[in-house]
Parts: C-alpha cells; sequence; structure tokens
C-alpha cells in the first residue's frame, strides 16, 4: 500500500506535512521528528504537531538525514519554536549547516517555495544555519521508551552526509534519498550524488534489515507488498542508471551534453515529481561521478 496522505501509521509512526516533503514523527516516551521538510513547512509541521502530540513542544527530538535543503529547511524555524529541541544529524552534516555556499544555496532553492506565502507577521522561516546538538554515527541506538529504539545507519552516497533510521519494532526504514526516489511511474530514480560505490554499499546494507515500512524521502509511506523488493529494484535501478550514464558519455562525449539528453527523456517527460533546478544539480552530480569513476 502507498500512503499518501498525512496521518497515524502505527502506534509509534505518524506520517507528517505531505507527500511531496513527509517528515515523519516517532513517539515513545519521548518522541523524535526525522527530518523537517523545506522551509516553508516549519508552520505546518507546528499545527501537525499540535495535533498529535497536543503541545508542540512535547518534541524533544529532530534527527536530520542529510544537509539538502528539502529535508533540513525548517529546523532552524522549529528550533526556534520549540523550546529545548535537540537536533540530531551526522558530523560532516553539522560542518555543512554552517558553510556559508552551503547556506546561499538552501536559501536560494528555498526562495522560489516562499515567493508568494502568506505568514502571520512575524514569523521567521529562514535558514541562516543551524546548530546542531547530537553529533549521530553509525550504530548509535536511540531509545525513546516505549519500544520505541531508533539505529542510525550511516549510508552515504546520496551525500556525504547520509544517515538513515531503522525502528525495530515496526521493522521501519526512514532513508531519505539514500534508497532512491520512485517516479509518477513508480519507477525508482537512483540519486548517487556523491559517490556511486558508496550508494551501492549503503543499498545493500539496508537491504540486510528486515522491513515491513518505508518512509519515503517524497512521495509518503509504503507499506505492505510495495515494500517488499524494494530495495533490490533501487539496487538494479542504480546499476542501470550508471550503465545509461556511461553509454550517453560514450556517445555525446560532454557532460553537459548528456545531462539535456537525460533531462529531455526524463524530466520533460513528466516522469519526475521534482523541481526542476534541483533535479538539473542531482542529475550533474550523478553524470560526474560517472565520469570522473569511468
Amino acid at each position: 500500500m502507498w500512503i499518501y496522505q498525512s496521518g497515524k501509521i502505527t502506534e509509534r509512526i505518524y506520517f507528517l506535512g505531505n507527500m511531496a516533503f513527509p517528515v515523519y514523527l516517532i513517539k515513545g516516551r519521548r518522541t523524535a521528528l526525522i527530518d523537517s521538510g523545506v522551509t516553508i513547512c516549519g508552520p505546518f509541521i507546528l499545527k501537525d504537531l499540535e495535533k498529535y502530540l497536543g503541545n508542540p513542544r512535547d518534541l524533544n527530538l529532530n534527527l536530520l538525514t542529510h544537509s539538502h535543503f528539502d529535508h533540513c529547511g525548517s529546523s532552524p524555524f522549529l528550533k526556534r519554536n520549540i523550546p529545548g529541541l535537540k537536533i540530531g544529524a551526522s558530523e560532516v552534516a553539522s560542518q555543512v549547516f554552517f558553510n556559508p555556499r552551503a547556506i546561499e544555496l538552501i536559501q536560494s532553492l528555498s526562495s522560489g517555495l516562499e515567493k508568494g506565502m502568506e505568514l502571520p507577521p512575524g514569523t521567521d522561516i529562514s535558514f541562516k544555519g543551524l546548530e546542531v546538538d547530537t553529533i549521530l554515527k553509525d550504530g548509535d541506538l536511540i531509545d525513546l521508551g516505549k519500544g520505541a529504539k531508533i539505529k542510525v545507519i550511516s549510508t552515504p552516497g546520496h551525500t556525504r552526509c547520509c544517515l538513515s533510521y531503522y525502528l525495530k519494532k515496526d521493522q521501519a526504514l526512514f532513508f531519505s534519498e539514500a534508497g532512491g526516489v520512485p517516479d509518477a511511474e513508480g519507477k525508482i530514480q537512483p540519486q548517487f550524488l556523491s559517490s556511486y560505490s558508496d550508494y551501492l554499499t549503503s543499498l545493500r546494507r539496508m537491504a540486510q534489515y528486515p522491513i515491513k515500512i518505508i518512509g519515503l524521502a517524497h512521495g509518503g509511506i509504503l507499506i505492505g507488498k510495495e515494500v517488499e523488493g524494494y530495495l533490490e529494484s533501487s539496487i538494479k535501478e542504480t546499476r542501470d542508471f550508471k550503465e545509461r550514464i556511461k553509454r550517453y558519455l560514450d556517445r555525446h562525449g560532454e557532460m553537459k551534453e548528456v545531462v539535456e539528453v537525460i533531462a529531455r527523456e526524463d524530466y520533460q517527460k513528466g516522469k519526475i515529481m521534482q523541481g526542476e533546478r534541483p533535479y538539473r544539480i542531482n542529475l550533474e552530480a550523478m553524470v560526474k561521478v560517472v565520469a570522473e569513476n569511468r
């Protein structure tokens, strides 16, 4: 089953936000939010937290999968509005969040979504950097109580800073783009922006876990039959996409031309559920990864 609408999934898992920028609330005696979407998601997440927690201030942790604008964008807003909220992320991500070029890119990619957004006076959704309170690493266990134990899995390849989160009690895995992103037809689109080999290794690691629930980076939640074989399919699509890029590099030579050809074949046909600018940034990175390792 593919769940597109936000709401309660299990006793411990809640889907917040929307299918474009889903975030996931994990409830035990303490509570954790996985990712935070883009900057404009902040006020809506607060409303969802009020709905499911009673008081947004009962949120204890915001666990980030990586440092891209559509996964960390509203974390500064949440931290400003929830006293005591702690941000957890990898060490690499903690450094990226204070890199001026990274902050500028996050702001630039967020600005298009913020245009025309009407917010109450005084609402500050800006991203000017983000302090990470807890550095997370592979194998860490976050015990929220009441059976809600979250295992941290280092899954580089999409970015160098990628972490995934596994909730054993529910056999639920939250891997952001480290597991690929289904397009409008359900085909998994690989996302190896920093390293093809690391990305493939991360997929193989995750495939070893028993999984009944997948919290996608974009598109909502998968449960039941849709989960079966997902990561194996992602591995296949990753290998196939690499070979496709290699063929096009051999045929066209220039990386820029390869990006244009793939964009015409995929994005312009409406298959990709992503803004064109971030799509092209990601595609350029993947073509570069393959070109530099042929």
